[in-house]
């Protein structure tokens, strides 16, 4: 997803100067990352991308809760985009199929990410 969503930057002509990656140990540590971000560089946007695959116990669905509600609330509260770029599957085949190719969610986030900091009103 990310090479995806760092492809589709580069096409819509953002310069790498002004790509900022920061790599987190798991997507519940994306909202703390994209808080900290927002904070130091002030980003006209920023793209949250993850994946949380089902396992035995329901998990996961607490973990994507978490994860979606914290985004958005940093999206609100600092009135900068925050693209949702957080897959959920039920294995592993799952997150690789909907995280290369014409499958990839990370250009999708991308967009929605460049979009959303683009709107005039």
């Amino acid at each position: 997803m990310r090479d995806g969503a760092l492809e589709t930057l580069r096409a819509w002509g953002v310069k790498e100067k002004n790509i900022t990656l920061v790599e987190v140990p798991g997507s519940f540590e994306l909202p703390f990352a994209c808080a900290k971000l927002i904070k130091k560089i002030k980003p006209h946007a920023v793209i949250a991308l993850g994946c949380v695959i089902k396992g035995d116990t329901d998990h996961d669905k607490y973990i994507a809760d978490a994860v979606s509600h914290a985004l958005m609330r940093l999206s609100t509260d600092h009135a900068i985009p925050v693209a949702f770029g957080v897959i959920t599957t039920n294995d592993l085949e799952q997150a690789v199929i909907r995280s290369t190719g014409n499958t990839n969610k990370g250009p999708e986030a991308a967009i929605a990410a460049l979009q959303s900091a683009l709107l005039k009103f």
